[in-house]
């Protein structure tokens, strides 16, 4: 599937929730409004608990489950086509 660059310290936005964190990975990449809803479901496919608590404050959240998003976010890179 590709490969993707994660930076230890997961680099999250803690006051945003997962959704928003995930879109704006998307955002970042030029992908459109629109498309983000579905490409953001094959990220919630990798990692189910992601779209379980897609609503949660990331600050909230372990640092196991900020290193997932943190990963998430990473494989907009991979296959964001």
């Amino acid at each position: 599937m590709g490969m993707a660059f994660v930076q230890d310290g997961k680099r999250v936005f803690h006051r945003l929730t997962v959704r928003d964190n995930l879109f704006l990975g998307g955002y970042t990449l030029g992908i459109g409004r629109r498309k983000l809803p579905e490409k953001v479901t094959r990220i919630y496919d990798m990692f189910p608990m992601l779209g379980d608590r897609q609503n949660v404050i990331v600050g909230q959240m372990s640092g196991g489950q900020q290193q997932m998003l943190a990963i998430g976010q990473a494989s907009w890179r991979t296959y964001h086509s």
